[in-house]
């Protein structure tokens, strides 16, 4: 499954930029949002699905805590909450396509740890949560993680580098 990029600028001075995949239903607000992490500063990965997006694509009209579906990588825009409601359904139906496809990220997110820091304890550990990816209940535990290890990924390849070179270090 092949991801969209978007990049997402702020409208105004104080304006937050943001785009949150609707992943089930909520009390509440009616509709669950997962706040998606950036691939990179001011880039996400989009993907076919429902979401709410906050923020201004250079060239376009800005986005207003819009909602819009993905499909056949084209982006249909402006749709109302009632006919989100409407969608919920589907959109619960997505949850194991949705759930696979953010281990899947969660895996290349592993992967590049384990390139970055050449140590067999770390690609052991890497393949061992790796395998933990498959007691995640659902997408939103997965978002979740992704978003930490994206966050934390260049400390924690610093903090494994650290360790090993000094654990090399002291069998020399």
């Amino acid at each position: 499954m092949e991801a969209k990029h978007i990049q997402l600028v702020a409208a105004g001075p104080d304006e937050k930029v943001w785009i949150a995949e609707i992943t089930d239903e909520d009390e509440t607000f009616k509709l669950k949002r997962d706040f998606l992490p950036e691939q990179e500063s001011g880039i996400w990965d989009i993907y076919p699905g429902w979401y709410q997006i906050q923020g201004l694509v250079p060239g376009l009209e800005p986005f207003q805590k819009e909602y819009v579906k993905v499909e056949h990588g084209e982006m249909t825009r402006f749709l109302n909450f009632r006919w989100m409601l409407q969608e919920l359904p589907k959109i619960k139906a997505y949850e194991p396509q949705r759930l696979e496809r953010v281990k899947h990220q969660l895996h290349l997110e592993l992967d590049e740890i384990k390139a970055a820091v050449p140590f067999e304890p770390v690609a052991e550990e890497i393949e061992r949560q790796k395998e933990d990816l498959d007691f995640l209940e659902n997408s939103s535990q997965a978002i979740a993680g992704l978003g930490m290890v994206r966050k934390r990924k260049a400390a924690i390849i610093k903090q494994y580098n650290d360790h090993f070179e000094n654990w090399e270090e002291h069998w020399d």
